[in-house]
């Protein structure tokens, strides 16, 4: 069962989010009261995301978009695991930390350019296959302790994600993220940007990028700000403690 409505965004603003972001080949819809935008092939997982069996040992990283995930992924993998730096260095993210709705942001399509412009190379073959595998069914096959990232609101994640996992949730200055995620969605040709900045602002600005609303997203966060298996941290605040660490080891 998924609580949420989905609905499709209004034909002449997907038209419009399609001829500006070229990576996306169905369009978009809006989903739940705050209308968050996704791909449409969320609606075909968004039963398995919100039911998602969970794991007591769990530790998740939930943000919006360009908020500083890579950074506290890697800081919380490193800590639940003896700082292992070996691994870390020798093991994709993507392996180590999985992320949840990335075959959703992968347009079929868009997958298989991938793989022809690599003239078929068995590497990108099985990283493209492992992207598109649906995060339910490829966290099933990950082994305890599970790292989970998403960049989905609390309202579209399991019920009961914190009372029974540890959750970290990471806000950054909106200016910063809307400048980061114009750079991320111009440079990765999974998006494939290719209007300016100012019309990309129009887009962050009217809540019409994919995860967005930024304040709703930020909000579902807040508001449980004070659960115990919940640490509420801002990117500003986790690159000072660093500078602060590398000037002492």
């Amino acid at each position: 069962m998924f609580p949420h409505e989905i609905t499709p965004l209004d034909e002449k603003t997907d038209k419009k989010l399609m001829s500006d972001f070229l990576g996306e080949r169905s369009g978009f819809c809006q989903v739940g009261k705050d209308k968050f935008v996704l791909p449409v092939a969320y609606k075909k997982h968004a039963e398995d995301y919100y039911n998602l069996p969970l794991r007591s040992d769990d530790i998740w990283v939930v943000t919006y978009p360009r908020s500083g995930t890579t950074l506290c992924q890697e800081l919380v993998w490193m800590v639940n695991n003896n700082l292992d730096y070996e691994t870390s260095a020798n093991s994709s993210l993507q392996d180590r930390f999985p992320f949840l709705e990335v075959n959703t942001l992968i347009h079929d399509e868009f997958a298989q350019d991938m793989i022809d412009a690599n003239d078929n190379d068995p590497v990108v073959a099985d990283m493209i296959h492992s992207w598109k595998t649906p995060g339910a069914e490829l966290l099933g096959r990950v082994a305890s302790p599970r790292h989970v990232k998403t960049h989905l609101p609390f309202s579209l994640l399991p019920p009961k994600l914190l009372d029974t996992c540890k959750v970290f949730y990471v806000a950054r200055n909106p200016k910063d993220v809307v400048v980061s995620y114009y750079h991320h969605n111009r440079h990765v040709k999974l998006h494939d940007y290719t209007g300016d900045f100012e019309t990309y602002w129009n887009y962050f600005k009217n809540d019409l990028l994919v995860f967005s609303p930024y304040w709703a997203h930020v909000k579902d966060g807040w508001d449980r700000r004070h659960h115990p298996n919940l640490l509420f941290m801002y990117y500003e605040d986790i690159i000072k403690v660093s500078a602060v660490l590398s000037g002492l080891y």
